[in-house]
């Protein structure tokens, strides 16, 4: 739409003079709702938050009967920051009277029902929130920008953008989509219109949502005729969720991995995958018994073939059925399989949205973006105008960034930027695991730099 249009459009709405804020969000996921609950304490601050959505959803494609959440409860929208803030889980349990009884089930697990009835609760309650209200335009002029939705106009200073991630859909395969050959975000809408009985189904992905989904599909009453669930991992692997691995998710290890070069980076990413990308036992172990009383005690007539260590090389599609064709990554040998459904659980991108590329028009996706340690995008007015990014800097800030682990540590961060000061205390983590920071680069915690070692004589 022309900006003139859209501009004209408001003025006949009513609208003459743009409202002005110190600083606006763009859209209301859990990393921004948490920074909108925080940012609730803060004086004399003038912010917003827009999400087209109508109300708030958190993973809706995904909120399963089996799904449980993989972080603890406490890593909520404001704990490990603010343990009295108003919109904490415990907050929440208590209101809906029913905390006595959550703490008495002995259990850390929540699932991403209650986690998700949560969020809704918070984002009912929590003030500056907009739904239902899309961004159309975005400029930068004048030391402020422009931020024009489908009702208003308005200024800020700061942005904040909270869109989050994209289905990572590989591009040979992108002319398939339809809906009998989706992403796994779109799993629950299509179950409730798909008749799987009778149907061959395969799951590319051997992660947490592929495993969920499967677990879906063996479990309920309509069951496919066949299911293959493909992973091109060595085996489907386990979540790596001790005590030591859950270290790379605080403040001090964030630091840490910052300041690394980039090629050192990149490759601990790669070895740190299975603590965030994995499978959790207890689903591991559900799925195997399951297994085992569909195959030898029940004998219902399902086929499945669990196949690791294969990649999908190829999809052709002949009349309604799809023919796959999958390599072993050892032997790069190949076999195929006809099916009639195919379920892509391959994960997701960072991406530039639309209304940022005419600030970022080299910008391909989000990792291509130079990112500051306060999680603000280095760009050419960010001294003056910070536009910040929830979710786009894993490859700066390590394997946490899109977890909800740390979400309200890095809100925290952000607001002592917006607000130029320590409102929240971040420098307050007490590491267990110790390490040596690089003698380069920043240390913007101020940690306690150990004695370095002589290797050859420690």
């Amino acid at each position: 739409m022309n900006r003139s249009k859209i501009s004209w459009k408001i003025i006949m709405n009513g609208q003459f003079e743009p409202q002005s804020f110190d600083a606006v969000g763009i859209g209301i996921g859990a990393f921004n709702l948490s920074l909108a609950a925080l940012l609730k304490k803060t004086e004399n601050f003038k912010y917003k938050f827009f999400d087209k959505k109508e109300e708030f959803i958190w993973h809706e494609g995904m909120l399963l009967e089996n799904a449980k959440l993989q972080v603890h409860f406490l890593k909520d929208l404001a704990s490990c920051v603010d343990p009295s803030n108003p919109y904490t889980f415990l907050a929440y349990l208590a209101d809906q009277d029913r905390i006595y009884q959550f703490l008495n089930r002995k259990k850390n697990i929540v699932s991403r029902h209650e986690f998700n009835s949560y969020f809704k609760w918070a984002a009912k309650r929590i003030p500056g929130l907009n739904f239902g209200e899309k961004i159309i335009d975005l400029q930068y002029n004048e030391e402020k920008f422009n931020i024009i939705t489908e009702k208003r106009s308005l200024y800020s200073k700061h942005l904040i953008i909270g869109t989050g991630i994209q289905p990572y859909i590989p591009e040979r395969f992108s002319k398939f989509i339809s809906n009998d050959f989706f992403h796994n975000c779109e799993f629950k809408r299509h179950i409730n219109k798909i008749d799987f009985t009778n149907k061959r189904v395969a799951i590319i992905g051997g992660g947490q949502s592929g495993a969920e989904i499967f677990d879906t599909l063996i479990s309920q009453k309509n069951k496919p005729a066949e299911i293959i669930w493909v992973s091109k991992r060595l085996n489907f692997q386990a979540l790596e969720d001790n005590c030591f691995a859950n270290e790379f998710y605080t403040p001090y290890y964030v630091n840490y991995f910052y300041n690394l070069p980039k090629d050192v980076r990149e490759n601990k990413l790669k070895l740190q995958r299975l603590t965030s990308d994995g499978i959790t036992e207890e689903l591991m172990d559900e799925i195997y018994n399951k297994l085992y009383e569909l195959k030898y005690v029940s004998q219902e007539n399902l086929k499945f073939e669990l196949i690791p260590n294969h990649n999908l090389s190829q999809v052709k599609k002949y009349g309604k059925e799809y023919f796959l064709t999958l390599l072993d990554e050892d032997l790069k040998a190949s076999i195929n399989y006809a099916v009639d459904i195919v379920i892509l659980a391959t994960g997701y991108q960072p991406y530039v949205p639309e209304y940022l590329k005419n600030l970022f028009p080299n910008a391909n996706n989000a990792n291509e973006l130079s990112i500051n340690f306060d999680y603000s995008i280095n760009w050419d007015h960010c001294q003056k105008n910070k536009i910040f990014i929830q979710n786009g800097a894993k490859n700066t800030h390590g394997v946490a960034d899109p977890n909800l682990s740390l979400a309200a540590w890095r809100n925290a961060v952000i607001i002592n930027s917006l607000l130029g000061k320590e409102f929240y205390k971040t420098n307050k983590d007490q590491h267990i695991l110790g390490r040596t920071l690089p003698a380069y680069g920043q240390n913007p915690f101020n940690l306690h730099i150990p004695q370095v070692l002589d290797e050859a004589n420690p």
